[in-house]
């Protein structure tokens, strides 16, 4: 799409205002100073509410913003796909993709030609490089890693890691658009912390689903929280592993994704947007697409999957279409706009709550803030006693433990091989199918549905007048329709 020099005026003018709108607010919630700082707009004002993480995350955006930079990034649990889909986007193995969990740090993926990967670590501003080969090697999860994960919940060789910088000529990575390739959603806490920086830094977002099994907690959670209804025209929702269902079974699977995603896809009229729909959500065989793409003579990009008497059958040729026209339109730089907006909305509010927190501080005298300080004090000591109690137990019967489990583990186990051709005939297995399970959450769904509306009715009073929107102060950024 073209669009003229007054256009791009206009844009970039905006991005300045709000680059300023989100340095000036960093500056203000940032660290405490003892000097007062002058302000862009003129005047001077003595900075600092320790709300340190927002303001580092309100100057990255803001440094962002003014670059031109875009952040794209690819979400969602282990073994769904991510690290492939990217691989079959770029037509290359770029990034690591195997059984086990590859991904272990964040991969940035940038326009380039550089050969080599550029390693950042927390607190050092110049990178250190290593060949693809040796990046691949280091930093992809070893089965070593996986058991210290389970024990200490972290991996002290990857703790200094900030990120991976890698270089393509993917015309997707064109204009200042970054490619983000993060650990699974549901990993272990160490790694879910990291991908939640870069989440909150990210204009939009892949979100990798598994066509497989249905939603699980993690993923509901994490959708119900972070999407709000008739707010995901940046996000692309992408059911992986679709060529593994069953082809009778391929339509409920379809209908169960629809079914969950529809309220995020409702406009404000109350009507579901059809067409918004049909470009954010794509069923998808990522491996397949990889595949031909790394075929012999494959050299045209992911067009070469398609034909007029062949359609893609992996679905992902409709994917990166719709991404290109997202990252080359209007709606990507409408899209940074909005988002900086709204996390400085969302940062503003959390200052404001700080600010009447302190000032509620205040009154309080000061022999109530001693007594509080000795009474967590004491009440720590003795968590720590309990600690130390907890782990002399495990250490003095820990093995004997471990000896009677494994005991009636195996007692457990040979007493079901003696009886499961009766279980097993008792239990219906032949009955379970994916159709089913599909099924009973549907007919669950309906009667919530309904259950719901029921209450809506009784309370239809109350809840037209709590509906009704705050005169006090309207919103920052207005919703796109």
């Amino acid at each position: 799409m073209t669009r003229n020099a007054e256009g791009y005026t206009s844009i970039r003018q905006q991005s300045d205002q709000i680059a300023v709108a989100l340095r000036e607010t960093a500056l203000l919630i940032g660290p405490l100073r003892n000097q007062p700082i002058e302000l862009e707009p003129g005047g001077s004002v003595m900075p600092g509410l320790g709300l340190e993480s927002d303001a580092a995350t309100l100057l990255r955006r803001a440094r962002d913003l003014r670059e031109g930079i875009f952040k794209v990034i690819v979400y969602g649990e282990f073994k769904h796909g991510k690290s492939t889909l990217l691989n079959a986007l770029l037509g290359s193995r770029i990034l690591a993709a195997k059984t086990l969990k590859c991904t272990a740090i964040i991969s940035v993926l940038v326009y380039g030609e550089r050969p080599d990967v550029a390693i950042y670590t927390v607190g050092q501003e110049q990178p250190a490089f290593l060949s693809r080969e040796e990046y691949v090697k280091q930093f992809q999860l070893t089965a070593a890693d996986e058991e210290t994960l389970s024990d200490k919940g972290f991996v002290d060789r990857f703790k200094e890691i900030d990120y991976a910088q890698l270089e393509c000529q993917s015309s997707l990575c064109a204009n200042g658009v970054r490619l983000v390739d993060s650990p699974g959603l549901g990993d272990h806490p160490s790694r879910t912390r990291v991908t939640t920086r870069y989440l909150r830094e990210s204009h939009a977002i892949i979100l990798m689903l598994n066509a497989m099994r249905l939603l699980s907690d993690d993923e509901k959670r994490f959708i119900e929280t972070e999407f709000k209804p008739g707010r995901t025209h940046n996000v692309f929702f992408v059911v992986n592993r679709i060529n593994q269902i069953n082809q009778r079974e391929v339509s409920e699977v379809q209908h169960y994704f629809r079914t969950f995603l529809t309220p995020y896809f409702t406009r404000n009229d109350g009507q579901f947007d059809e067409d918004l729909y049909q470009r954010r959500v794509f069923f998808i065989n990522a491996l397949g697409a990889l595949e031909a793409r790394l075929q012999p003579g494959c050299t045209n990009g992911m067009s070469e999957l398609s034909s007029p008497a062949a359609p893609d059958p992996t679905g992902v040729l409709a994917l990166e279409q719709e991404l290109e026209r997202f990252l080359t339109s209007d709606e990507k730089h409408t899209t940074a706009l909005q988002e900086s907006i709204g996390f400085l909305q969302s940062a503003i509010g959390e200052a404001l709550r700080q600010i009447e927190q302190q000032k509620m501080l205040q009154d309080v005298p000061l022999h109530q803030f001693e007594q509080s300080i000795t009474d967590a004090e004491e009440h720590l000591v003795k968590l720590s006693r309990r600690q130390q109690d907890i782990e002399r137990t495990i250490r003095l019967f820990g093995d004997t433990i471990a000896q009677k489990l494994i005991a009636h583990l195996r007692e457990y186990l040979d007493q079901m091989h003696a009886t499961w051709p009766q279980d097993a005939q008792s239990l219906k297995l032949d009955a379970i199918s994916l159709r089913n399970i599909i099924q009973g959450f549907m007919e669950g769904l309906s009667i919530k549905s309904r259950s719901a509306s029921a209450s809506k009715n009784r309370f239809g009073a109350n809840w037209n007048t709590m509906s009704k929107p705050s005169s006090v102060a309207g919103p920052i950024a207005t919703p796109q329709p």
